[in-house]
């Protein structure tokens, strides 16, 4: 059949099936021609589903029969026919129910003011993109007729999107040092960021950055003329250095204001509470590990006595760094990691290797066909027996005892080498000497 547009949208069976879920009201009109179809169902404005028009109803209904339809052909894609005649529903209801909705007040446009002659005004801004810290600094330098002079764009990565605003400062201000432009003004959107860079305060968490942005602005200071005031810093969304330089980093580029103090892009900041969270489990659970290792291996290696003055001092540094509450839970970690080290992995290496060592013993009488445990208890007897005659005892040890010294004996490593010298035969040769010393 002609692929022409009557076959597309009324006689193609997917459109027919479209149709039969959301029905058009001048559907009984499919004689007509295409124009007349297209004029008869858009003069139609009576009320359908959801007390939407007809015609609002016809118009997405063609947009997504036609969208179903190139889906199929180029991609492969049969989406279901009931999702798509959902999604016509949702987009008409949308459309038909927010058109009414006053507009708010467009913003007014921003106007980017010049300097004062003969000064430069530079602009600076930075995007960034916390999914993937990717950051990119914008820099622009016009004169005051508002002419472009130069500019330069830089990306790279950064924590935050405090940090990245940062960064764009300090290349511009290493920018401007390069140049040597005396009569310059810098201008930037982000006041945090210049409010941190104008306080001569001195803090342990400052940041490398502001620090270099503090020394480049004293060293042009001293320059010659060279002026920046809080006035040439304006506030978030008076500039936005974006709309003039082009978005190098693709479609993925998300600008994001810095009055939304959200969190979420703080949080690699050094002075952020989820950054010092962080860091302190981070430590603690550190801190414990190498306690835990120290007492392992001192116990294993038989030098506790002179390491064992330095067991508590991961736990004592913690609770120097973060309190005693993380001291707390350091003591508590370390407990659990040597109980686990030497509790019950201990123990049941001691029940395994004295399993083992039974059942080697058994192993051996099997193949050698001989009852080795019947050899050793014997050979205990005797042995023990001649013990107590040389010692002058005129007792004779029961079997019972001997069963309860070997069951002794059997949960010591010795037992070993006791199985060992059964498989040399070693033992026929002592209950040979141990019957002649007897008679």
């Amino acid at each position: 059949m002609e692929e022409s547009c009557s076959h597309i949208f009324i006689h193609c069976p997917r459109a027919k099936e479209f149709w039969d879920l959301m029905p058009c009201p001048t559907m009984l009109h499919i004689n007509l021609s295409w124009a007349d179809w297209i004029t008869k169902n858009l003069e139609c404005s009576s009320p359908a589903n959801n007390n939407i028009p007809s015609d609002v109803n016809f118009c997405f209904a063609l947009w997504h029969i036609w969208k179903r339809r190139n889906d199929w052909i180029f991609s492969k894609i049969n989406s279901p026919i009931s999702f798509t005649v959902r999604q016509c529903s949702w987009a008409a209801y949308e459309y038909f129910y927010s058109r009414n909705i006053p507009e708010s007040q467009k913003p007014s446009t921003i106007a980017w003011s010049p300097p004062p002659s003969p000064l430069l005004k530079i602009n600076c801004d930075a995007s960034f993109l916390p999914a993937t810290l990717q950051t990119g600094c914008a820099v622009v330098c016009r004169n005051n007729l508002g002419e472009w002079v130069e500019g330069f764009i830089w990306k790279g990565y950064a924590p935050s999107s405090h940090d990245a605003e940062l960064k764009a400062i300090q290349l511009s201000l290493q920018w401007i040092k390069e140049r040597g432009w005396k009569n310059a003004m810098l201008c930037s959107d982000a006041k945090r960021a210049v409010d941190e860079i104008k306080q001569d305060q001195i803090s342990a968490n400052i940041s490398n950055c502001i620090t270099n942005c503090r020394d480049l602005l004293q060293e042009l200071h001293l320059l010659a003329s060279f002026s920046l005031s809080s006035s040439s810093f304006k506030p978030r969304a008076a500039f936005k250095v974006e709309d003039i330089v082009p978005s190098f980093w693709g479609n993925e580029q998300e600008r994001l204001n810095d009055e939304d103090d959200s969190g979420c892009l703080e949080d690699l900041a050094s002075d952020s509470p989820v950054y010092q969270k962080t860091l302190r489990l981070v430590e603690c659970a550190m801190f414990a590990a190498v306690a835990g290792l120290t007492y392992l291996l001192s116990n294993s290696l038989a030098i506790e006595n002179y390491f064992g003055c330095f067991f508590a001092l991961p736990i004592v540094i913690t609770s120097m760094r973060w309190g005693i509450a993380a001291g707390r839970k350091t003591m508590v970690a370390t407990a659990v990691l040597l109980l686990v080290l030497s509790g019950p992995v201990k123990a049941l290496t001691y029940v395994v290797r004295a399993i083992g060592a039974l059942g080697y013993v058994v192993t051996t009488s099997f193949l050698i066909r001989e009852n080795i445990l019947a050899l050793i208890t014997v050979n205990v007897h005797a042995t023990l027996t001649l013990i107590l005659n040389s010692l002058g005892f005129n007792t004779v040890p029961s079997m019972n005892t001997i069963y309860a010294i070997f069951g002794t004996l059997a949960w010591d490593e010795g037992i070993i080498g006791v199985a060992e010298m059964a498989d040399e035969c070693t033992l026929v040769s002592i209950y040979s000497c141990c019957e002649a010393a007897m008679s």
